[in-house]
């Protein structure tokens, strides 16, 4: 069962092996070497349980044809094109906000697909300015040893006359000194920078007092809108074949311009057809979206 699941899965997806089934289902490489050898000393009806229940799942995957939402070139992403094509140029900061789901990281990620060079942050509550400073360097193809401002000046001196940019998704995850020390490499190293993230990244940049405006005085806000109803029609093509207008509308409204949410209602529409052998309608999306917390 395991190898003629791998030979049919193979041909639609040439990466998976029978390491990665392993991986899949949480159990050793090894441990199910040995079990389809007939060799295995341990549980084998866990293995075997563990290893049938993927193979299922991802049978019932290749059956049901759920098509992910391709990604588009949509009116945020074009935005956030031009304002990054234009920081690259004049070697400025540009920060964008913008709520969450509305495609930014997505753009960021596309953008980098086409400038390979630019240096991408993504930014979490653990940030730190030690991580920053770890996550230049190790891109920059040498280790963060010894003191930060040591750290900071070798960025500095490797970065000078490159024009390579500096990307920091999820922006507002930084401490305000991580964000002073972006604004000193910058200045030093003349290289572009673009931090993104929620609308409170600004309350974090402008903050309330004097030390702030060293960080601000030099940065341009672009603020970010939702998706358009060309963009929800664009993004939905790649699922559905000539969408009737009227579910453009539907997906349109319900999901008030959301990418993530889009993602979500579209994805869900599919299973909510599926299940019901039927084709997609306003009628299925209006059930899919009731299964979405966040609708």
């Amino acid at each position: 069962e395991v190898n003629l699941f791998l030979a049919n899965a193979r041909r639609v997806e040439p990466s998976m092996s029978q390491s990665r089934l392993a991986n899949m289902a949480g159990v050793s490489t090894s441990a199910l070497s040995s079990v389809l050898a007939g060799k295995y000393a341990g549980d084998i009806q866990t293995v075997i349980r563990k290893v049938r229940a993927v193979i299922q799942r991802e049978r019932e995957k290749a059956v049901s044809q759920i098509k992910k939402p391709a990604f588009v070139q949509t009116s945020v992403y074009e935005q956030m094109s031009y304002v990054m094509n234009m920081a690259q140029a004049d070697a400025q900061i540009m920060v964008f906000t913008g709520d969450a789901g509305i495609g930014k990281t997505m753009s960021l990620k596309a953008y980098i697909e086409e400038n390979p060079s630019a240096i991408l942050i993504e930014a979490d509550p653990t940030y730190t300015v030690a991580t920053v400073l770890e996550e230049i360097a190790d891109a920059l193809s040498f280790e963060a040893r010894g003191r930060k401002d040591k750290v900071e000046k070798a960025i500095i001196s490797k970065l000078k006359g490159t024009e390579r940019m500096i990307i920091v998704d999820e922006a507002e995850y930084l401490p305000t000194k991580a964000l002073d020390i972006l604004r000193r490499i910058h200045d030093k190293a003349g290289i572009p920078i673009v931090l993104a993230g929620m609308p409170r990244l600004i309350h974090n940049i402008t903050g309330v007092s004097e030390k702030y405006r060293q960080i601000s005085s030099r940065m341009y806000h672009v603020k970010l809108r939702e998706l358009s109803k060309e963009d929800v029609k664009a993004i939905t093509e790649t699922v559905i074949e000539n969408p009737d207008e009227t579910i453009v509308d539907t997906l349109y409204n319900l999901t008030k311009g959301n990418a993530r949410m889009l993602t979500k209602l579209l994805i869900m529409s599919q299973r909510v057809a599926y299940y019901n052998k039927t084709d997609i309608s306003i009628a299925v999306i209006k059930k899919a979206s009731e299964k979405l917390i966040s609708l």
